[in-house]
């Protein structure tokens, strides 16, 4: 496969996973705020609409990420870097709160660890190829 056919390709994978992880995300946090407004802040549980608030913002946020994909395709690697930020600020509580965790949940979760190192993964591929590309034009 050619390089600029692999940087396309990375390309692609970033935009549809960005979309998708954060679309989910979106509809998660509006799904918990319909629902039932309970949500933890750095280890503080919150009730009504503290919580109702944070977890509108969370949602609103994801989402915004996704109309940012849409709108800003070439924009691709500031879009990863935000969805990296966002991402890890979901991570940090869980893995750097003193609280203990509730219901013995692990401090450490795996799936929002995946969701931060894979959009990681791909923007060092997508900095390798581009790279790559410009060392070969020249």
């Amino acid at each position: 496969m050619a390089p600029q056919n692999l940087a396309e390709l990375v390309d692609k994978a970033i935009r549809w996973y960005i979309l998708g992880i954060s679309m989910l995300t979106a509809l998660m946090f509006f799904f918990v705020f319909t629902i039932n407004w309970e949500d933890r802040f750095w280890g503080t549980k919150l009730d009504g609409l503290p919580a109702g608030i944070y977890l509108l913002a969370k949602g609103l946020i994801a989402l915004f990420l996704v109309i940012l994909m849409v709108k800003y395709r070439k924009k691709i690697e500031l879009l990863t870097v935000l969805a990296i930020l966002y991402f890890g600020y979901l991570l940090a509580p869980t893995t750097l709160s003193l609280s203990s965790p509730a219901f013995d949940m692990p401090r450490y979760l795996a799936q929002l660890t995946i969701v931060l190192v894979v959009p990681v993964i791909l923007l060092l591929a997508h900095w390798i190829l581009h790279h790559n590309n410009k060392t070969a034009t020249q």
